[in-house]
């Protein structure tokens, strides 16, 4: 069985606009750090604890901050706890109308870096 250590998180953006993700730290009036970008199609792997090991690291709370500007120029953001993409092996970010909504699937006990990966609809 694969330890937390060395699970992973598949990211997905199937939206058709560019996905902006952002690291904040609590009280961080600023915004946050840019984590990444990804553009319509993209797909990442990212270690399951990126967000909660710098949190772990500093004693600071951290949330995730998913944004989407639509094609009529309408911001919206997704706000996910740094624990979110631990707990799940694969999320797929979509717009359902305006709305960033994200559909995910959960870390399985036998799921690994090197594992299988299940198929999402």
């Amino acid at each position: 069985m694969a330890s937390l250590f060395s699970r992973t998180t598949e990211i997905e953006n199937r939206t058709k606009v560019v996905l902006e993700i952002r690291e904040v730290e609590r009280g961080d009036e600023s915004g946050g750090t840019l984590f990444t970008t990804m553009q319509p199609a993209d797909r990442k792997v990212i270690k399951a604890k990126t967000f909660l090991d710098r949190s772990s690291y500093d004693g600071v709370p951290r949330t995730v901050h998913v944004s989407a500007t639509t094609a009529n120029g309408t911001k919206t953001t997704m706000f996910l706890p740094a624990q979110y993409f631990a707990n799940h092996e694969r999320v797929i970010f979509q717009l359902d109308g305006e709305k960033l909504v994200a559909a995910e699937q959960k870390q399985s006990p036998e799921s690994s870096s090197s594992g299988s990966r299940q198929n999402m609809a």
